[in-house]
């Protein structure tokens, strides 16, 4: 198996992480996506706090300027880059701990 990981602009070490969302999304898929992306997370033991892009404005702003056609949920640094999307956090959790990590630009 192929692991696409694809590099964004470089974090900061240890900075942290928020995945964008949207709460009152119609779309079951966006509801599973995030809960299954929280619960990757979580059990990895990587910090993270969700922001919803439809009553955080800052965050919506933030989404409007950089999804760039993404899908919701990703996860983004404190500078408003998006790391990644949920398949990728995803693929790169099944790939191991430090497949994750570089993709999510944490420190090992």
């Amino acid at each position: 198996m192929q692991n696409k990981i694809t590099k964004h602009r470089a974090a900061k070490p240890g900075g942290m992480l928020f995945v964008y969302t949207s709460l009152s999304s119609a779309s079951r898929s966006v509801t599973a996506q995030t809960n299954r992306l929280e619960l990757t997370l979580k059990a990895r033991g990587i910090e993270f706090q969700v922001a919803d892009t439809a009553t955080n404005s800052k965050v919506r702003q933030v989404w409007t300027r950089r999804g760039n056609g993404k899908k919701l949920p990703v996860v983004v640094n404190e500078e408003g880059d998006i790391l990644a999307e949920a398949e990728e956090v995803f693929d790169a959790n099944d790939a191991g701990l430090e497949y994750l990590k570089e993709l999510l630009e944490l420190e090992p």
